[in-house]
């Protein structure tokens, strides 16, 4: 019975491939002799599957090219000039103040003189605005009796440093004497008088040199020696 079945099955297999398209499937409900149920047929959506494999197609590949990486960018050099600059004008903030040039000499006539009195003049007039400091004997900053004797020493006159020694290394005369290129004495002050009721001075503290007139009717006045 089994070789009976097998050669049945075997039939029915060559039979399925043969003829794909026309299988009787009649014959799957068929009973075989002596009561062995018959093999059933192979089912014709399987057999249509092995007939027809499906196909693959070709895979196709495309290449990309990689774009380099773009070179950075320099950094900008402006501001390190910034950054120099800001060094370059620190550094000017706190550079130590040049010294003051040292007073030059120059030629005039004998105290009294018009040719004196205008040198005198001259000078003074060039440290207009210069800012009283107490102590100070330099263009940095004059006290009374530091401008005057920075300003005699460019004509060849030596004075004292206190207006009070001042007053002693001058010969005194009287208002109406007075001319420019001489001193001016007040109290705990000393000036150069100007002409005309006017005097050049450092005042006080908070006042610069100015030029500006004689305000007290006590003063008194002196004249150096050449």
């Amino acid at each position: 019975m089994l070789a009976v079945s097998g050669g049945l099955v075997a039939s029915l297999g060559l039979q399925a491939h043969a003829a794909p398209a026309s299988v009787d499937t009649a014959a799957t409900t068929t009973e075989a002799p002596n009561g062995v149920q018959q093999a059933s047929a192979v089912p014709a959506a399987l057999v249509d599957g092995v007939a027809a494999a499906p196909s693959f197609g070709e895979i196709g590949f495309t290449a990309v090219a990689t774009k380099p990486k773009p070179k950075p960018k320099p950094k900008p050099v402006v501001k390190l000039q910034r950054a120099t600059e800001r060094v370059s004008r620190s550094s000017e903030r706190t550079a130590p103040a040049a010294p003051a040039p040292a007073p030059v000499s120059i030629k005039a006539g004998a105290p009294g003189s018009p040719e004196f009195g205008a040198a005198v003049m001259a000078i003074a007039a060039r440290y207009e605005g210069t800012p009283y400091q107490y102590g100070g004997t330099t263009p940095a900053g004059f006290d009374c009796s530091g401008y005057t004797s920075y300003v005699f020493r460019q004509v060849g006159i030596d004075l004292p440093r206190t207006s009070s020694a001042q007053r002693a290394a001058t010969t005194r005369i009287s208002r109406s004497e007075a001319v420019p290129g001489d001193l001016v004495f007040l109290p705990g002050h000393v000036g150069i008088y100007a002409g005309n009721g006017m005097m050049w001075d450092a005042p006080r503290t908070g006042k610069d040199v100015q030029k500006r007139a004689v305000y007290s009717s006590s003063a008194t006045y002196g004249r150096v020696h050449g």
